[in-house]
């Protein structure tokens, strides 16, 4: 069984050697793939490929890499992957759900809390010597609002971090259900027009599919109170960012903090949150990709990488995409 790992991201140097001394034939990257191509040349071999979110498995890149039997991102995303047409080509896709929850849901409210306290542009001023308070009077967040769209792994850790902090928690899922709200002590779930009109703050956490992109829509985003602030560390394109970065403009919203710039590195300048100028907002916070990385995240994935491995070694592959 041929492994290509094309990137450092989940494993490291330590797991490829426990890998081999399995007996199991290991390529292995410590870069990014920089392009298609590159992406190519490194699992034309593979029957195994493991990659990136970053690296997109297309119908062109299964039909040259023929050999492959199974994908696994490194990642709970899967977006990047053509997965119809691997399955169609009788190829495995499988994810890595639930390995960032934790950290995703704790960087949501490092986001929250510096909008509220303004703790970018105190820090920046602070740097340069001025010690303005009467400027940057904070918001405490406890008693506010808070709107988590989407009650999956990292939506329930939100849930549970805002009731802890003291706020009001409204939730809005594609998949409602008394038992489920019970479950993460919600008197009920409510629709997303309802939790957009009435939160302080408003969190995203859904995948992005056909039925997700563009949700939240100008229509959606009107809807919102103009002090709000709005979270994205989901996708970009769940959003219309077009007119989010009016509201940002027009002071039509309180703050922004985005989190879902999913693009190569290289690429980064190309990335519309980046050529919208939003990042260069004094109510906005900016970060590339980052929620997910920390030391125990990384743990958690390389563990569920290893296991998505030898499960489909063994014949019994798990987190397989549904």
């Amino acid at each position: 069984m041929q492994i290509s790992i094309t990137d450092n991201v989940a494993l490291k140097p330590s797991h490829v050697r426990s890998l081999c001394r399995k007996g199991i034939s290991v390529e292995y990257y410590e870069s990014i793939p920089e392009n298609k191509e590159e992406l190519i040349s490194r699992l034309k071999n593979a029957q195994i490929g493991v990659f990136d979110l970053v690296s997109k498995i297309d119908k062109e890149v299964i039909d040259v890499c023929s050999k492959l039997k199974c994908l696994i991102t490194s990642s709970t995303g899967f977006h990047n992957i053509d997965v119809e047409y691997a399955r169609k080509r009788g190829i495995a896709v499988c994810n890595c759900p639930g390995v960032f929850s934790q950290s995703v849901a704790e960087f949501v409210f490092s986001m929250v809390i510096s909008l509220c306290r303004n703790t970018k542009q105190i820090a920046e001023l602070a740097q340069a010597g001025v010690w303005a308070f009467n400027l940057f009077c904070g918001t405490e967040i406890k008693g506010k609002t808070f709107g988590v769209i989407g009650a999956g792994n990292i939506g329930s850790r939100v849930i549970k971090i805002g009731q802890g902090l003291g706020m009001e928690i409204l939730a809005h899922t594609a998949h409602p259900s008394k038992e489920r709200a019970n479950e993460l002590r919600l008197e009920s779930f409510v629709s997303l027009d309802q939790l957009l009109r009435k939160s302080d703050f408003v969190s995203v956490h859904i995948p992005l599919n056909s039925s997700t992109r563009l949700l939240i829509d100008q229509s959606k985003l009107n809807l919102m109170k103009h002090s709000a602030i709005f979270i994205n560390t989901s996708q970009h394109e769940i959003v219309d960012m077009d007119y989010l970065y009016k509201m940002l403009l027009t002071e039509m919203i309180g703050g922004v903090g985005l989190d879902t710039i999913r693009i190569h590195p290289r690429d980064y300048k190309k990335s519309p949150i980046y050529l919208w100028g939003i990042m260069n907002m004094p109510n906005a916070i900016v970060t590339s990709d980052i929620a997910w990385y920390t030391k125990e995240g990384l743990e958690r994935l390389a563990e569920m990488v290893l296991k998505n491995i030898f499960g489909y070694i063994k014949g019994k592959p798990i987190n397989l995409v549904s």
